[in-house]
This record gives C-alpha cells, sequence and structure tokens, in this order.
C-alpha cells in the first residue's frame, strides 16, 4: 500500500475544497453518462466490440471514458494546481499499455501523461481519479436498463469523493467524506440530484435494520473466473453454496450485473447488502464512498476495508447497512 504525505488530504480539508471536488465529480460522470447513451439501443448506431471476450468493451465505452477525462481535465486540473499535487486517471478503458494507447489517440497531449493502468496508477500521491464510464457494459449492449457512469477521487492514498450517474432515471448520486485519516466519515454527505428538474436532496443516514429476512441481496457472477463463480454456486461438502445461503437469509437476490448500480441501491436503502466474490478497483471505490458516506460498511470478504492496489487489489467485496453487515458476512463466510 502507498504510504507517506498525506499533504494534498490536509490542503484539501483545510481549504474545505470537498465541495468542489464532488462539483467536478458531478459534472465529469454527467458528460460520461450522456455521451454513453447516444450509443443506448443503437440511438445513432449499433454497439460495435472493441475486443473480444464476454463483455467487450464498446466504443460507448470508449467514448463515454474520453467525455469523462476531457471534463476532469479541464476543471480538476485548475484545483490540482491550486493543491500543488499531481494529477492521474485510471479508467477500464486504461487497464493495460493498449487501452491506453487507443485513449491518448483521442484525447489531447495534455492528458496524456495522467492516464495510468493499475500498475503505474498508484505510485504517485496527490489527486486521482478511478472511474468506469459504463459501469454494466453487458447490460448496456443488450439494452437493459441496468447501467452508470461513475468515478470517485482519491485524495493521497484515500478514496474520499464520489459520483454515479443512472442516465436511464436521469439522476446523479454524490457523496464526500470529509473527516481526517483517522476518521474519514465525520461530517460525510451523500447527495441525490434530480438532473430534470434539479432538486437536490441529502440522502437520509441508512436505517440499523438487523433482520435479513426482510432485505433484497444483490450479486455479482463472475465468468471470468471460474474458481470464483464455483465459489458462489456449489456447495462445500454439506454445506450450501454462497448464494442458496444468501437466497434463504433474505427476500431476494438480485444479479444487477452492475456493481456500482448495486453499492448505490444499498446506500439508497433498496438492497440491504452486496456482495462480490472478484471485482475491479472501477467497480467498487465509486459506491464505496457512497455507502460509507450513509453509515454503511464496504469491506472485502475478510472483513478488512477495500484495498484498490494492484499487487493485492479489491478481490472481494461485502457492502451493507452496520445492521446488516455481521449477519452477511457470516453467510458469505461460512462455507470457507
Amino acid at each position: 500500500m502507498v504510504t507517506g504525505s498525506d499533504v494534498t488530504l490536509r490542503r484539501v480539508i483545510e481549504g474545505d475544497m470537498f465541495g468542489v471536488l464532488e462539483e467536478v465529480a458531478v459534472k465529469a460522470v454527467a458528460a460520461g453518462g450522456l455521451a454513453a447513451m447516444t450509443g443506448y439501443r443503437g440511438a445513432w448506431k449499433p454497439q460495435a466490440a472493441l475486443e473480444a471476450g464476454k463483455n467487450p468493451s464498446t466504443y460507448a465505452d470508449l467514448y463515454s471514458t474520453v467525455s469523462i477525462i476531457r471534463t476532469l481535465n479541464d476543471l480538476l486540473s485548475p484545483v490540482a494546481s491550486q493543491l500543488g499535487c499531481g494529477l492521474t486517471y485510471l479508467a477500464e478503458e486504461s487497464s493495460d499499455s493498449e487501452k491506453i494507447k487507443r485513449l491518448r489517440e483521442l484525447l489531447p497531449s495534455s492528458v496524456h501523461h495522467g492516464l495510468h493502468c493499475p500498475e503505474d496508477f498508484f505510485q504517485n500521491l496527490g489527486l486521482r481519479v478511478i472511474l468506469d464510464a459504463i459501469d454494466g457494459t453487458g447490460n448496456f449492449t443488450r439494452g437493459l436498463p441496468l447501467f452508470c457512469s461513475a468515478l470517485a477521487i482519491l485524495v493521497d492514498a484515500e478514496v474520499r469523493v464520489s459520483a454515479v450517474y443512472d442516465p436511464i432515471h436521469h439522476v446523479v448520486y454524490s457523496a464526500t467524506l470529509r473527516g481526517p485519516s483517522e476518521c474519514p466519515e465525520e461530517t460525510a454527505e451523500a447527495w441525490m440530484w434530480q438532473v430534470a428538474t434539479g432538486v437536490r436532496t441529502r440522502f437520509p443516514e441508512l436505517s440499523e435494520a438487523s433482520v435479513l429476512d426482510h432485505e433484497a441481496i444483490g450479486v455479482h457472477f463472475s465468468r471470468t473466473r471460474k474458481d470464483k463463480l464455483c465459489e458462489f454456486l456449489r456447495p462445500n461438502g454439506d454445506t450450501p453454496g454462497m448464494l442458496e445461503r444468501l437466497a434463504l437469509a433474505s427476500s431476494g437476490v438480485y444479479a444487477l450485473n452492475s456493481g456500482i448500480l448495486a453499492m448505490t441501491e444499498v446506500a439508497r436503502g433498496s438492497l440491504g447488502a452486496f456482495v462480490n466474490t472478484i471485482t475491479n478497483p472501477w467497480d467498487v471505490a465509486a459506491g464505496e464512498v457512497l455507502v460509507r458516506a450513509v453509515g454503511g460498511r464496504v469491506t472485502d470478504f475478510a472483513g478488512s476495508s477495500i484495498s484498490y492496489y494492484p499487487k493485492c487489489g479489491p478481490t472481494s467485496v461485502l457492502a451493507a447497512g452496520r445492521g446488516l453487515y455481521d449477519h452477511v458476512l457470516r453467510l458469505v463466510t461460512s462455507g470457507a
């Protein structure tokens, strides 16, 4: 894990700049989501895959990523200069050198030095942005209305600001963890902006509900790692599989196939929890800030804080309200 200076964080707190960072994040995800919608259900033309795979990126993912990074570069570069820190980006579309090369062909040269793959992204402190232009690409390409544009801003080593845009409902969710390093959730804020009406309302704290059989649980089925899929589905000897345990203990299990959107629903209280056996930084970061900002917990299956650093990475994720968290954690680990 990156350790060392927290100069940027101290400057953000002392300058009361979380509101500025949140506004930038909101504008950037809105720009990305609107760009994505030009390709939804063939609005302009059918979406072609950029590579092979079960859920390959499309041109809509690429152009939405470009739109987000352009907006961030315009609005966040002056903030980084004011803070005297660096500014770097990690996107699903910059997850390897070939993808970075493709992005650079569409972005101004002033942005090129800020694009990083996971191995390099965490080498610098300052302001760092993890983004996913379309979280739920499989849903998007099938015309299913369950996807979003999302980003999180890390201030030095800590994830602190996020915004999620649901373009189907035209709503932007945003949150900030404004407290000191020892208690980031102190004075946290989370907001919901109905873009069409301009109405902006504050999220309430999650209830302390502790009865899981009244709650729905969001899950994600990984198809890229057979062992992780089996961990979800297969029993371990006489112990039921994880999916069966979750289904029997709750009022329903929903596979939304958009981790960020599922975590947003946890923050809203419409899902009691979300679990995933394997994930990526861009599929977790924005949702984590939202859930923690309204009093929920987000950890891996060992109960440890999420790590976004490439040598270990967020290999699993559990997000839940505090009243439900321990119960869900026991369910996902009881077959281990």
